[in-house]
């Protein structure tokens, strides 16, 4: 518009002097002799000076010519240069018939290098408001009495033609000093009288070429300041391949007020336009817009649009954005009260995408907009045969925090077909369904997911999830859901596996060979970092997990975490094998964080558990497990050499694989009972263990293993910290009905034990022997002092009696709860022993093919 109002002011100014000049010419007629008349003539009539310096020339006829060369025209007082209009040359031919009529009519004007300066002053003032002379005479006021002369209109110009060659026209700003020049290599126009102007003009305006091509209004309708009618527009402007046109009409051309277009503009390329513009902003290569609208002034800032239509063909984003394409987009609205509509399509990295719905009006984004404007939003994307689904409204959008009250629905039929779209590998994950309803973010960038359901892989799981980022990022959820199946997830996240790469080419040496570990607790820290970065409150009620084929039932946890301290009071769930209940506390707001550990399994049932864990291991019965332990540290290493508490383990009446004994007490068990099968099963009459820890120091306060074969009691420390050991193992082996205690050291570290059978205490032992030892001792003393030992062992056995240790230690174990009994013990049967055994020397005894007993095993280890 401002390029359309300075052209036209331009145009009005030279057909003002070119038409002044005619006249003043048609009131001298002799030119060259009445130069001083002419240009006193100008004086009078505008106040400023006019300059023939070059000849005139008439050519006369019916249509005469006059030939005017160096002609300059003053300037305002205060203008910045001297001159307001300079001519190379000019050349009017007129038609005489017309003036009978008192029409001034021009065949034909040719302006050669005409220089116009169009300016204001600090004030405001224009040069082109022209005003008589200091001292015309002023015209005279009507007589007394009688009403004012009526104004006369001015004569009618009409201009067959007008030519322009090497025009310049330039408009100064005086209050901001900003200058525009509209260089105008060639203009083509006619002004027919009370008819509209044609304009066929080629310009450039501060070196940016364009054209203007159409029609506008009466040249007298322009020139006419108090004229009110609507000034018609039909002008095409064209710009780097780019078009305008404008159509319509306009009350006040000069004010640029009280217009009704119709704008239609095509921008083959954006950013050529945008190159040709200076000073503008880096913009986004787009191709092939079609905008059109219709525009009426309404006095305010924004005008009342209409009819509005923006389009958007094929453009190559990717080096905005990488791997898009856009093929086309289409916006349209009836007005700016009445909803968007929106269709769109593109490529997303080899991804073909597209968009469709309806948005609120446009009046609603605009400046001055009712607060809590409503803008609904219904809007549908899909891609690779996926599917979203947004519905709802957003609160004054306007604002710099709109509010968005969104349903939301999500369907992936399989979401790794939208690897490329993501740009990169997703889980062949099936079958994905995502609801809810999303609000947010407003002042606070509240955002919250609210009736969430969320399925996928036979998983489900809803609630409400709510982010608050400020002042300190913080997470809320409540959840809940009736399966979800961790296998099938992970299965489905893993994925194929990628294939190797090939190694790289390296003169590097080659990496050192592993070390090896020096502690069974690992040292490595924590990932407590990720604990101090936000805050948390997240309460989880799950009807079923599937995780490692197993299946955990009844879960239902509280979870807590305020600037680094966690808390998880409580997680209940129920396990295969029973109920489990954990509590965790953990402040990493500290250097060296405290953490508590609370875990009670009342009532574990073996088989069920060693079904899922032990992979065919025959077990059965019941076990309690209890642990409250607490620590400090950043790395598990250091929180074990810290801790205080207690962990104890307790079952009666207990079936247990000898393959898993085996597998758990490994070479410990094997020292302990020789000679132990290794297959089969044993009865294990109860299991007692507990340890109470003091800085990192745990000690045995229960230990008791009590099975069909053996009784095995301990005592002593493990020290946490250096991962040393100090536990005396007192196994009874359950022979002939009775039984003897042969102890047995553990010492040295929990990654290279060192199990010694202590002597010392084996002959303390056996001298404890009472009367009942004397019988076998004789029996054997025809095999030497070893066989009088053995013999006088096996008759203590015989005849000694047992303790039933189970009920005291069971009841440490489980911190003076109640719990199960264990069955009461059967002592073996006994066979048979002949009266008298004839003596007989060793080499004379019949060699027998039995098995060595398991005291014959562990006898020689004695002296080890």
């Amino acid at each position: 518009m401002r390029i359309l109002r300075y052209t036209l002011i331009g145009l009005g100014v030279v057909l003002l002097l070119a038409v002044a000049a005619v006249a003043i010419f048609l009131a001298t007629f002799d030119p060259e002799s009445y130069k001083p008349r002419i240009q006193e003539a100008a004086k009078q009539a505008t106040g400023r000076d006019l300059v023939l310096a070059g000849p005139i020339r008439l050519r006369p006829s019916l249509r005469p010519t006059l030939q005017v060369e160096r002609v300059a025209f003053a300037n305002a007082s205060w203008g910045s240069r001297p001159e307001m209009a300079k001519l190379a040359s000019m050349e009017v031919a007129l038609s005489v018939l017309p003036l009978i009529r008192g029409e001034i009519a021009v065949d034909r004007i040719v302006l050669v290098e005409p220089d116009i300066l169009l300016e204001t002053d600090t004030q405001g003032r224009a040069n082109w408001d022209l005003r008589p002379a200091p001292g015309a005479p002023p015209e005279p006021p009507p007589a007394s009495g009688q009403p004012p002369a009526e104004r006369r209109a001015p004569p009618q110009v009409a201009v067959g033609e007008l030519r322009i060659e090497r025009g310049t026209v330039a408009f100064r700003d005086g209050r901001t000093g900003e200058t525009i020049t509209l260089a105008i290599p060639r203009l083509e126009a006619a002004v027919p009288a009370g008819q509209p102007m044609r304009l066929d003009l080629e310009a450039a305006l501060d070196g940016t070429a364009f054209t203007v091509a159409g029609t506008a209004g009466p040249l007298a309708r322009l020139l006419d300041p108090a004229a009110r009618t609507p000034f018609p527009v039909d002008l095409t402007v064209a710009l780097a391949g780019a078009r305008v046109g404008l159509k319509g009409t306009i009350t006040e051309p000069t004010a640029g007020k009280g217009y009704d277009m119709t704008v239609e503009a095509t921008v083959p390329d954006l950013a050529r336009l945008a190159a040709l513009v200076p000073g503008a902003p880096p913009v986004p290569p787009l191709r092939g817009i079609e905008v059109s609208v219709a525009a009426r002034d309404s006095g305010a800032p924004i005008p009342e649009l209409r009819a509005i239509r923006l389009a958007l063909a094929e453009s190559d984003l990717s080096a905005l954005v990488p791997g898009v394409t856009v093929r086309r987009i289409e916006i349209a609205a009836p007005d700016v009260d009445a909803p968007i509509r929106l269709a769109g399509e593109a490529v997303v990295n080899q991804t073909p995408a597209r968009v469709e719905g309806t948005l609120g009006p446009l009046a609603a984004l605009m400046p001055g907009a009712a607060a809590r404007a409503s803008w609904p939003i219904d809007v549908t994307l899909a891609a690779a045969g996926a599917q979203a689904a947004i519905k709802g409204q957003v609160v004054n959008p306007a604002s710099p925090a709109p509010t968005a009250d969104v349903a939301l629905d999500v369907r992936v039929p399989d979401l790794a077909a939208l690897s490329r779209l993501a740009g990169t590998a997703l889980p062949p994950l099936k079958e994905i369904a995502v609801s809810g309803r999303v609000r947010g973010p407003g002042d606070r960038g509240q955002v919250t997911l609210a009736d969430m359901a969320l399925k996928a892989a036979g998983s489900d799981l809803g609630g409400t999830v709510t982010v608050t980022p400020a002042p300190r990022m913080r997470v809320e959820a409540r959840l809940q859901g009736q399966l979800v199946d961790a296998d099938a997830l992970m299965a489905a996240l893993g994925g194929e596996p990628a294939p190797a790469a090939a190694p790289a080419a390296s003169t590097a040496p080659a990496a050192r060979p592993a070390q090896a570990r020096q502690r069974l607790i690992p040292d490595d820290p924590l990932p407590l970092d990720a604990l101090r970065e936000a805050d948390a409150s997240v309460r989880l009620q799950l009807a079923t997990l599937r995780l490692g084929g197993a299946e955990y039932r009844e879960i239902a946890g509280t979870l807590a975490l305020d600037r680094g301290n966690l808390r998880l009071d409580p997680l209940n769930a129920t396990v295969p094998g029973g109920a489990v209940t954990l509590r965790l506390t953990l402040d990493a707001s500290r250097p060296e964080p405290p953490v508590h550990i609370q875990l009670s399994a009342p009532s574990m049932e073996l088989r069920q558990l060693l079904a899922t864990y032990g992979g065919g291991y025959r077990v059965g019965g019941r076990v309690e497990l209890d642990a409250d332990l607490r620590g400090t540290g950043s790395t598990p290493h250091r929180i074990a050499s810290t801790l205080d508490g207690h962990l104890g383990l307790a079952g009666a009446n207990l079936d247990i694989d000898n393959r898993l004994i085996d597998l758990i007490a490994g070479e410990l068990w094997r020292a302990l009972v020789p000679g132990a099968p290794r297959d089969g099963v044993s009865n294990v009459r109860c299991l007692a263990i507990r340890f109470d820890s003091a800085a990192g120091v745990a000690t045995a306060r229960a230990f008791l293993f009590d099975s069909n074969l053996a009784k095995v009691a301990g005592s002593g420390t493990m020290n946490l910290g250096p991962e040393t050991l100090a536990l005396r193992m007192l196994p009874t082996l359950k022979i002939a009905g009775g039984g003897i205690a042969v102890p047995v050291n553990v010492r040295g570290t929990f990654l290279n034990p060192s199990i010694r059978p202590d002597a010392a205490g084996a002959v303390g032992a056996l001298g404890q022997m009472g009367a009942g030892a004397a019988a076998g001792a004789q029996a054997g003393a025809v095999a030497g002092p070893l066989g009088a030992i053995v013999g006088g062992v096996v008759g203590a056995a015989r005849g000694g009696a047992a303790t039933d240790d189970c009920p005291a230690q069971l009841a440490i174990a489980r911190g003076g709860r109640q719990g199960a009994t264990p069955a009461a013990e059967t002592a073996p049967a006994q066979q048979e022993q002949p009266q008298q055994a004839p003596a007989q020397p060793p080499q004379q005894q019949p060699q027998q093919q039995r098995p060595a007993s398991p005291l014959q095993q562990i006898l020689p280890r004695l002296g080890r």
